[in-house]
């Protein structure tokens, strides 16, 4: 993110005044697309569908909670399946089921990331809402969770939980281009759930209701075939992060106490091996994110961080809840 918007969302910014009309004329477009989907949406029988979504541009944690919650469905007894755009792919056709074709470049990052880790079905399509028809027919799961989609009106949904980065908060809490809201704050009180990544950011985000922290796991190599305890790692690094928030896995890196250098790659970049041309030396460590488009790069001593969301006991708690009570069930 260039410096300037940093500033202009996140901070103070003398100019934030000239951006105001622009703002203006995305929250009508914005309302107009939610109310003419309160009109048209129907219930969808096909599986219960949840939405996993931010408010804000930028990470918030998406991925480690899509995780966590394809685990307790799975505890649940739920049959559960995952839904995506595929950002940062490229197919020639979709829907594209992850497991027909585990490249990234075709998947994007996330989803491959998702299939690998879970072996839960994942569908890839730009249009939702043929990735949600598409993975019924596929697989029949009785519950489907959307990676993202908050703001992709079409799609049919049972439940909207909205991650929110407790580090940024939303920032100076306007919508685009002058902020980083992708809708005006008012969304959140037609949503079920309003979760914070990072409890000691929670009291910055008066909104939210629960909390989780995306905690270090193993290191692994990029091959697959070594892992170890990220507490026993004691070697400076490249710390390699293409993310929507970079500051979150160098923070983690911190947390765990590793000696880093950090290189910084915009969000879903396709990495090439000219690209670790320049970090020589030393290991390379990178985001579970980033690895799944390195394998195939064929990088000496590259390592990846594996994390996952530790959800607070009500949180976990609430989401078992609402699994064991299916929606579809009555209706």
């Amino acid at each position: 993110m260039p410096p300037w918007i940093e500033r202009l969302w996140y901070g103070k910014s003398p100019w934030l005044p000239l951006w105001l009309p622009l703002e203006k004329l995305y929250l009508a477009v914005v309302r107009h697309r939610y109310q003419q989907r309160q009109k048209l949406q129907r219930p969808y029988k096909g599986a219960e569908v949840w939405i996993i979504g931010n408010l804000s541009v930028g990470g918030t944690g998406k991925t480690p909670m899509v995780l966590a919650l394809i685990e307790l469905a799975k505890a649940s007894g739920r049959k559960v399946a995952v839904i995506s755009r595929g950002y940062g792919g490229k197919s020639d056709s979709y829907p594209l089921s992850v497991e027909d074709k585990p490249d990234a470049a075709c998947t994007g990052d996330e989803p491959l990331l998702i299939w690998q880790r879970s072996g839960c079905p994942v569908m890839v399509d730009p249009q939702r809402k043929r990735a949600l028809d598409a993975v019924i027919e596929r697989y029949q799961p009785d519950l489907v969770l959307s990676d993202d989609g908050l703001q992709h009106y079409d799609l049919p949904r049972h439940r909207e939980l909205v991650l929110v980065d407790g580090s940024r908060g939303f920032g100076n809490r306007h919508c685009l281009p002058a902020g980083p809201l992708r809708e005006p704050l008012s969304r959140l009180a037609s949503v079920d759930l309003v979760i914070v990544n990072g409890r000691a950011g929670a009291a910055r985000v008066p909104e939210s209701t629960h909390c989780f922290d995306v905690v270090a796991g193993d290191i692994v190599s990029l091959d697959g075939k070594q892992r170890m305890p990220s507490g026993t790692w004691n070697q400076r690094v490249y710390a390699v992060a293409g993310l929507g928030n970079p500051r979150r896995f160098f923070t983690t890196l911190d947390q765990i106490g590793i000696e880093y250098e950090p290189f910084v790659f915009p969000d879903h970049y396709r990495f090439m091996a000219s690209d670790f041309s320049g970090p020589v030396g030393r290991p390379v460590l990178m985001t579970e994110k980033d690895a799944v488009k390195c394998r195939r790069l064929g990088l000496n001593d590259a390592w990846y961080l594996e994390v996952s969301a530790c959800l607070e006991p009500s949180l976990q708690a609430d989401i078992i809840s609402a699994l064991t009570h299916k929606e579809l069930e009555n209706g």
